[in-house]
């Protein structure tokens, strides 16, 4: 009787134990992923992460993954691993395009089932996330009337802070007593809402009235250098403005018709500007010569922000948001 019951007890565990092994693992899941489905704003350098309950086959996982871009094309990613295989990162091997204006951008990544944990076990649940990167969008500042105009090597200021009518334009050049005249416009920077990183482009647009005698050439006063300046260290204009140091030039403007805007691609001064807390980024106008020395007026007369005829000086901002 006893041996029997020893032999029905070995057939019962072998059993059990068998049973045992036939179970199969638990399913994974996913955790949390990022960025979540309709997010706005998806960063260059970031990376899509996905989390998971256990450690996954890192292979069969990477190769249910898929990023696409705005047609429906694949994007190729870098992945890595973290938490002993329990999170995936999959980073776009380039920068993923920010949309050039105020429409979104949409990207989508999928995680198939086809992923497996590292028992061998399917993904309980795959992914279909659709999520947008930083759009462009677009803020204008005119110049701040009271604080732009021209100064001559004389001293003399063309400027009225108390009556902004007074100096619809500012002139570059000389004049007809071969006076140095230089132009200044300031764009005021507070309230914009955003940093140096967040700058797409800045473009200044100038605005010539009225062109006096010939200006440009080798043998006038050559070419205009347009350059940051920080005249405002005293928030006016003056006589001392004229020989002031300039900062930093930019290509310099070898031709300029009546009537015609030019455009200064000013991004670097901005970035510099907002990194050092400026109020205004400033400009200055300058001929390579002060004079050419004939007797006549060689200039050109800028708008200025006292303008009412639609030509005052603006500076134009891209800048980079959700």
């Amino acid at each position: 009787m006893c041996k029997m019951s020893w032999r029905m007890t070995f057939v019962i565990l072998a059993l059990a134990v068998a049973g045992c092994g036939a179970q199969n693992p638990e399913p994974p899941q996913v955790r949390a992923f990022y960025p979540q489905d309709g997010y706005r704003g998806f960063k260059r350098g970031e990376a899509i992460k996905i989390t998971f309950s256990e450690a996954m086959d890192t292979a069969a996982t990477e190769a249910a993954f898929q990023l696409l871009d705005p047609r429906g094309a694949p994007v190729a990613v870098i992945f890595t691993w973290e938490d002993g295989g329990r999170r995936l990162l999959a980073a776009p091997a380039n920068p993923l395009a920010y949309s050039p204006d105020d429409r979104y951008l949409n990207y989508r990544y999928l995680l198939s089932t086809g992923a497996k944990s590292q028992a061998g076990a399917p993904l309980e649940n795959g992914l279909d996330v659709s999520f947008s990167t930083m759009r462009t969008l677009t803020v204008v500042r005119d110049s701040v009337a009271a604080l732009d105009g021209s100064v001559s090597d004389l001293g003399f200021v063309s400027n009225d802070p108390n009556d902004i009518s007074a100096y619809p334009v500012a002139p570059t050049g000389d004049s007809a007593g071969n006076r140095g005249v230089r132009s200044f416009f300031a764009f005021g920077l507070a309230g914009l809402g955003f940093g140096a990183e967040e700058v797409a482009y800045a473009r200044i647009n100038l605005y010539n009235i009225r062109l006096d005698g010939a200006p440009f050439g080798a043998g006038n006063l050559g070419s205009i250098i347009p350059e940051r300046v920080e005249y405002l260290d005293n928030s006016v204009l003056d006589k001392n403005d004229y020989g002031l140091p300039g900062k930093k030039a930019l290509d310099p403007i070898v031709s300029w018709p009546a009537s015609e805007t030019v455009t200064l691609t000013v991004t670097d001064w901005l970035r510099q500007a907002l990194t050092t807390n400026e109020k205004y980024l400033q400009l200055r106008l300058r001929f390579e010569r002060r004079t050419d020395g004939d007797t006549t007026a060689d200039a050109v007369n800028v708008a200025t922000g006292e303008d009412t005829a639609g030509h005052r000086p603006r500076l134009e901002i891209g800048y980079y948001a959700p």
